[in-house]
């Protein structure tokens, strides 16, 4: 926990305190009384845990919170700061039927990712939120994600609803700051769900645990009700845990001393629409995927398969993907992390463009103080050309800010590769 500053402590005196030379009403609250609140806020900070929910995770322990001395009420303030350096190369024949394929060197600064996290609980503490928002998309301004509120049952049952990231891919569920490598992979940034708009339920067992939601669908973050997209959404993810804790799961790495963990799933999502404006009806959207995940002392090892199934009334197309990654300590220190990954995206032949596309990251990470403050570095070889895959060139645009931009992926006609620099703190 750590200790309220002086500045703090003036910002509440003065919001309490009356303006200077006139008389203090009845309603405002005495400087002793604030003195009284704020060492209640202290002490309770110094005996309480950070608060977890099952399905979603709500901080981190020794971020700084405010909270009375009951628990029932709670607000833990955290963050994210990443920031990397980037450096892609690419040998482009055909720039000038396709400028985006323009410039065969490309690098610089990005201030990737920074996020602010405001979660707790409110009237008991069963009764969750969650509140958070990035600085990187359109241009530095602010994004929100996260936006929910959940209620915790005493059978262990969580119903949620608000903004939320789907637990499809769990790649893209995990926290960014908890990734192995710099960034996703090119598979979660291809189907990768995001954040979405709805009603979930989560039920964790000893052995088994479930989610089952209803939603907006796929992308459908910060829209209104009457947006084009789907009209109803449904999720269903099931787990069997044979080993460790459910909360191993929750970050790619293992440190050593950890103990053995290991996990299977199956996920599933389906969404539909019906036409909007005069245009063609939306496409019934149906994503399946599975995948193992084990880890244990110092070592931690995942594989994904995912199918994408798209049906737009004149065409269907069934999309594959696939990953997998792992990661070791090196025996005798608990800093150098090295780590491997490859991924492929299978396009459907009926595409126009289907050739696969397949990525292959290598790299290592410097934990300076565990996740809390740590330095990556990695070399992306993408084997292939984006324009010869329709999923990939959907991603690799070049606009700033878009997904395949994020993760260090350009338009190219040939095989390319990127360099990425990173350094970030969890506060």
């Amino acid at each position: 926990m750590r200790s309220v500053s002086p500045c703090v402590l003036m910002v509440i005196a003065s919001a309490a305190a009356p303006a200077l030379g006139a008389e203090a009403p009845e309603s405002y609250t005495s400087v002793d009384e604030v003195r009284a609140i704020v060492s209640e806020m202290l002490a309770d900070a110094e005996t309480r845990r950070s608060l977890q929910g099952e399905g979603a995770s709500l901080g981190h322990d020794g971020h700084f919170y405010l909270g009375d001395a009951s628990g029932n009420f709670r607000l833990q303030i955290s963050g994210l700061l990443q920031f990397r350096y980037t450096l892609t190369f690419r040998d482009n024949t055909d720039t000038a039927a396709n400028p985006a394929l323009d410039g065969d060197f490309e690098s610089g600064f990005t201030a990737s990712r920074t996020r602010l996290v405001f979660s707790g609980n409110i009237v008991e503490p069963n009764l969750l939120y969650k509140v958070s928002g990035d600085f990187y998309s359109q241009g530095g301004e602010f994004t929100l994600q996260d936006a929910w509120v959940a209620y915790g049952f005493e059978n262990g049952m969580l119903l949620l609803f608000g903004q939320y990231k789907m637990p499809v891919l769990w790649e893209d569920v995990i926290s960014s700051w908890y990734s192995l490598a710099v960034d996703h992979s090119v598979m979660d940034a291809v189907l990768g769900q995001d954040w979405s708009q709805g009603m979930w339920l989560h039920q964790p067992t000893e052995h088994f645990r479930w989610w089952g939601g209803f939603s907006d669908g796929i992308r459908s973050a910060n829209t209104d009700y009457n947006a084009d997209g789907a009209d109803w959404a449904l999720t269903g993810r099931l787990e069997g845990k044979w080993a460790g804790e459910w909360s191993a799961f929750d970050q790619f790495t293992s440190p050593p001393g950890s103990e053995y963990a290991g996990r299977a799933c199956i996920a599933t999502h389906w969404q539909d629409g019906p036409s909007r404006d005069g245009g063609s009806s939306d496409a019934l959207l149906g994503a399946t995927d599975a995948d193992v995940f084990v880890k244990g002392d110092g070592w931690t090892c995942y594989a994904v398969g995912a199918w994408l199934h798209t049906d737009d009334d004149a065409q269907e197309y069934d999309d594959f993907a696939a990953m997998v990654q792992g990661g070791f300590y090196i025996p005798g220190t608990d800093k150098w992390e090295p780590f491997v990954r490859y991924d492929v995206v299978l396009a459907d032949h009926d595409r126009p463009q289907s050739d696969p596309f397949n990525t292959l990251a290598a790299g290592v990470n410097y934990y300076l103080y565990g996740t809390a403050a740590k330095f990556t570095f990695d070399v992306q070889y993408f084997m292939d050309a984006t324009v010869d895959n329709d999923l990939v060139a959907s991603i690799a645009n070049g606009e700033p800010g878009s997904r395949g931009t994020r993760i260090g992926l350009l338009p190219t006609d040939d095989a390319s590769f990127t360099l990425r620099f990173q350094f970030q703190i969890i506060f």
